[in-house]
């Protein structure tokens, strides 16, 4: 199984395990791990690598995962969360460990699940939509 790993270096828990992640996933599984800090770069490095990959593994919080959906939606693959964010609420809803080494293994090793998505305005949505007006 190959898998395509995409980490966001900039949310709350990542700079500590990034690299430890990226040992631990070219020890266990033929992977592409990739470190992106921005929606374009996120979107590119699945654009990029997604296509050979079996399995997706997002590591950041609900915004990296959120940024990443529709590309996610799009490749129609199984996807992986490893919980490097602050709130992580799509993570504990599927009861993945906050142990982001311990999300590794399920990640590869855990059971698939089929989970709704919801749609609003056109954007996906997995746990949580939110309504208002955007800043300008």
């Amino acid at each position: 199984m190959h898998v395509l790993v995409i980490a966001n270096p900039g949310a709350s828990r990542a700079e500590t395990v990034t690299r430890e992640l990226a040992q631990w996933f070219s020890e266990h599984a033929t992977s592409t791990f990739v470190c992106t800090d921005s929606i374009e770069d996120l979107k590119q490095a699945l654009d990029v690598h997604a296509p050979a990959a079996d399995r997706i593994v997002i590591g950041g919080g609900d915004g990296t995962i959120s940024s990443a959906l529709p590309e996610l939606l799009r490749l129609d693959k199984p996807l992986a969360v490893l919980p490097l964010g602050t709130a992580n609420d799509f993570a504990r809803t599927l009861g993945v460990p906050a142990d982001a080494m311990k999300a590794a293994e399920v990640a590869l090793s855990g059971r698939e699940h089929r989970i709704d998505i919801g749609s609003v305005n056109g954007r996906p949505f997995l746990n949580v939509a939110s309504v208002g007006r955007r800043p300008r």
